[in-house]
């Protein structure tokens, strides 16, 4: 058996209080991260956040892992909210925290979708927001989180992206700054159209289907669609160009993707905001997506609930 390694937790000099809300997989990483390098972290998560019992492993090692709560605490003051929800929890998570009276400096938003974000805004009221994109891939179970490297975190070259790119950093997160945020969330949201769905369907690994013929032909087949409708939307690098780096990116990942991790739990999915989202707007621009309507169509009918 593989020794685990034990991670001290140091003291910052700049200790920040920090808010996880809806920690999952990547939640649960990132207020690890956070908290083993002294930071207050406080995290709002599902159940299995809060059967993690103040520790957690990442790849074997060990770190400790703060205390979990249900519920917001309205007298509670955040330098910083790192919203981790699901996008179609993400509106009501919005709501409930500004209706909670949660004071904040600052909210970051993990989004890989790309969504017309115009009513974040709206709901925030120009509080300060931040956007992060992550192609990076991870799993928990029990109290271990599995976690794959790969592009790594990304965030805008601003002075908001700059104070939130030093604090990941500090805590040895793989982030990286950018002029073009919604270029890499367009990126990210044809990547896991081209891939989630597939996965979910097919119950394999990100290596397995990549080292499958027929299965690599549907994921290119949605892939250049998803292109297609994006590039109309966010001015994009070729098609070549992007599918190469897809197949560098992700090929040899032996890792399962998020929506097949949904699927076994039972739990809805994000397939609305991903491939359904291309399909829509797709019919609106008027660019086929027979690929897309293809695999969405046999997704609800293995599993009609989830879609």
């Amino acid at each position: 058996m593989q020794q685990q390694k034990a991670h001290s937790r140091d003291k910052v000099v700049d200790k920040k209080r920090i808010l996880i809300y809806g920690a999952g997989s990547l939640g649960c990483y990132l207020a690890a991260k956070l908290y083993s390098v002294g930071h207050e972290v406080d995290v709002v998560g599902r159940q299995k956040a809060s059967s993690l019992n103040g520790t957690v492993y990442i790849n074997d090692e060990k770190y400790a892992f703060p205390d979990v709560s249900s519920e917001l605490n309205p007298n509670k003051y955040y330098n910083y909210i790192i919203m981790t929800s699901k996008y179609y929890d993400l509106k009501m998570n919005l709501e409930k925290i500004i209706e909670s009276g949660v004071r904040f400096d600052t909210l970051v938003m993990i989004q890989n979708t790309y969504i017309d974000n115009i009513w974040y805004y709206n709901l925030i009221k120009n509080r300060p927001m931040v956007i992060i994109s992550v192609i990076e891939g991870f799993n928990l179970a029990g109290d271990h989180i599995t976690f794959r490297p790969a592009a790594g975190w990304f965030v805008e070259d601003d002075i908001l992206g700059k104070d939130v790119y030093n604090l990941f950093k500090v805590a040895g997160v793989n982030i990286n700054l950018t002029d073009e945020i919604n270029v890499k969330r367009a990126e990210k949201s044809i990547a896991n159209c081209s891939i989630n769905i597939f996965a979910a369907l097919y119950g394999k690994t990100l290596k397995e289907m990549f080292s499958n013929k027929e299965i690599l032909s549907q994921m290119q087949g949605v892939f250049e669609e998803s292109y297609d409708v994006m590039s109309e939307l966010v001015s994009l690098r070729s098609k070549k160009v992007l599918w190469r780096n897809f197949l560098v990116t992700y090929k040899d990942l032996e890792h399962y993707a998020t929506t097949y991790q949904d699927v076994t739990r039972k739990k809805k999915t994000e397939l609305v905001f991903l491939n359904g989202f291309i399909i829509e707007m797709g019919r609106k621009m008027g660019i086929p997506t027979p690929n897309n309507s293809k695999v969405v169509a046999e997704f609800i009918e293995k599993y009609p609930e989830l879609y």
